[in-house]
């Protein structure tokens, strides 16, 4: 097995079958971690929970995949704003008003 992650990175699990301490969920699926330590001999992680300094426990890599951060482009929401136009004529949206 091969570790692809680096000291810092935040992560994503994707398998919390297991991940228990007694009767007490560890990890849990969905939940954003942050890669703390790394043994590569066995291709396990030490990690914490995001953003706070309390490591969580060393699992093996595949427990996890790498978080995709989305970069919005300010294009989409500038499009939103430039009148569309049918014929010609621009279109203007009815508004209800309260009577």
């Amino acid at each position: 097995m091969e570790c692809k992650f680096v000291v810092g990175q935040k992560v994503v699990c994707v398998d919390d079958i297991g991940a228990k301490c007694g009767e007490q969920q560890i990890l849990f699926k969905g939940h954003i971690y942050t890669v703390s330590q790394i043994d590569a001999y066995i291709a396990a992680i030490l990690v914490s929970v995001a953003e706070t300094p309390y490591i969580v426990g060393g699992w093996f890599s595949t427990r996890f995949k790498p978080l995709e951060e989305n970069k919005t482009d300010i294009s989409v929401f500038e499009k939103l704003l430039i009148p569309t136009t049918i014929d010609k004529k621009p279109v203007r949206r009815k508004v209800k008003e309260n009577v």
